[in-house]
């Protein structure tokens, strides 16, 4: 359900198929993202409310991330990105944001250098990753 035809008082011009598609992949690509958002609810398609979360999510936009998840209606992610909204600390967040992508590594990386590093411990463990919660404990309390 797009806009067919528009009507000026100077000229009459008929919109293009393909025009919202592209409408939305210049303001995703620029980071016009409630653009994007605006285009994404013309055109009401799973892949650009897909790729319009990405890119929230890159952009650590997550207010942005969470109206997208509802639009979807993921309520697993709107609920993880609820839990970590609040977060100041932008490596806390990102690293959070990691976690939900599964992304371990990455996250553990961001947890360490945050204001937090015990947050890389608490996920190993929630991870039942034992031999890495165990180094992560020794480096963070060698006593």
């Amino acid at each position: 359900g797009g806009l067919s035809f528009i009507q000026s008082p100077v000229y009459e011009h008929k919109a293009s198929p393909g025009q919202g598609e592209l409408a939305f992949s210049q303001n995703l690509a620029l980071l016009k993202l409630n653009d994007a958002w605006n285009a994404a609810l013309e055109l009401n398609a799973r892949a650009y409310w897909l790729a319009l979360s990405n890119k929230a999510m890159e952009l650590i936009q997550v207010q942005l991330a969470i109206r997208v998840y509802r639009q979807l209606g993921d309520a697993g992610m709107v609920t993880g990105l609820e839990r970590v909204a609040h977060h100041e600390d932008k490596n806390l967040l990102a690293g959070h944001v990691l976690l939900l992508f599964g992304n371990y590594n990455a996250a553990q990386e961001l947890f360490l250098s945050s204001s937090r590093p015990v947050s890389a411990l608490e996920m190993r463990r929630d991870l039942l990753h034992w031999d890495q919660a165990l180094k992560l404990a020794n480096t963070l309390d060698p006593s």
